[in-house]
């Protein structure tokens, strides 16, 4: 596969970088561990700005780094593959759209466009992407140096893009933690439905045990839990939550958490019945359960309007996908789907 072609300098500035970091030490590590690094990193920047516009810098300036010292890592180690630049593409993309979502309707279209640009590159094995990361650095150093004040832009679809996500974060990570978990704490590794069959099918199955639902329940309270820290301590959060962390209760996030996997069960119910063996694709459904269940519960202490919810449902229906192809990608799923 060709080399991607990268417009704005990104192929210079790549090989200045390149010729520095010869002269230092780097880690034998997979290049795609650095390219995934830009992703919090970027959740960072847009938690950070502008209530802390310094440390997001900062931020912005660790995702660039990323971005070149996966390269320079697989170069060194002999390390690079198709693959490794098709997963760095997509981490560069998600952390696009993570970067510019709180800049307005033009940013989020600029990041949908490179993101169509790499599909379609990719297929035609002719490969290149729109480096609108410099652009975008351009333009906060336009909007926070040079323009004044009263001047600067702000746009209330980037802040309800991050409030949608914001919201969606315990019911997401409650669905794929238990994922990371299933080779550990095997005493738990039984199946909620204790082998149970109707019609002569199994209920649920044996993948879906008491280990997954308690850590799947445990991971949705402690991110609710941080959540409610970094409501607290940092300015830019309280901005994009729709309610009070201090007064809400915790028990929100564990209804968030058992929402998200009894929704998930209750899709596998209906799996099983219909003769699809465990983790076939029974799409969309698969990728809606623990949305839907996730809101559903959460409903009882808290309702976000329908705006949120069906925002939370439509984001998070996409991320399972991009997750599902990068889960593919990096040989931890059978298929894409």
């Amino acid at each position: 596969m060709e080399k991607p072609n990268r417009f704005w300098g990104a192929d210079e500035l790549r090989d200045g970088f390149s010729v520095f970091t010869s002269w230092i030490p780097l880690p034998n590590i997979n290049p795609s561990i650095v390219s995934f690094s830009a992703l919090p990193l970027s959740v960072g920047f847009v938690l950070l700005w502008p209530a802390h516009s310094g440390w997001a810098v900062a931020c912005l300036v660790l995702v660039f780094l990323a971005d070149m010292l996966d390269g320079s890592i697989a170069k060194r180690y002999h390390r690079a593959s198709a693959k490794g630049w098709w997963i760095d593409s997509l981490t560069d993309r998600a952390s696009e759209f993570i970067l510019f979502c709180t800049f307005g309707p033009i940013w989020i279209a600029l990041a949908t466009l490179n993101l169509v640009v790499t599909f379609v590159s990719y297929r035609l094995k002719r490969n290149f992407t729109l480096n609108y990361r410099a652009l975008f650095a351009f333009y906060l150093f336009v909007i926070t140096v040079i323009l004044p004040q009263d001047l600067r832009y702000h746009d209330t679809v980037g802040v309800w893009i991050a409030t949608v996500f914001w919201f969606f974060l315990p019911i997401g990570l409650a669905n794929i933690t238990p994922f990371f978990v299933r080779h550990h704490l095997q005493f738990l590794d039984r199946s909620i439905d204790f082998g149970v069959r109707y019609r002569g099918r199994r209920i649920f199955g044996d993948h879906k045990t008491i280990r997954g639902l308690l850590v799947g329940i445990l991971t949705a309270w402690l991110v609710f839990l941080g959540q409610r820290y970094l409501y607290v301590h940092h300015t830019g959060v309280a901005s994009i939550s729709l309610f009070d962390y201090t007064t809400m209760t915790v028990w929100l996030g564990v209804l968030m958490g058992a929402g998200a996997l009894i929704g998930d069960a209750i899709e596998s119910f209906f799996k099983r019945q219909r003769g699809f063996p465990p983790g076939a694709m029974w799409f969309p459904w698969d990728k809606l359960d623990f949305l839907i269940g996730g809101v559903a519960l959460a409903a009882i202490l808290y309702w976000p309007g329908w705006g949120i919810a069906l925002g939370t449902v439509l984001m998070g229906f996409l991320i399972s996908i991009v997750m599902d192809h990068i889960g593919f990608y990096l040989k931890m799923r059978p298929t894409r789907w």
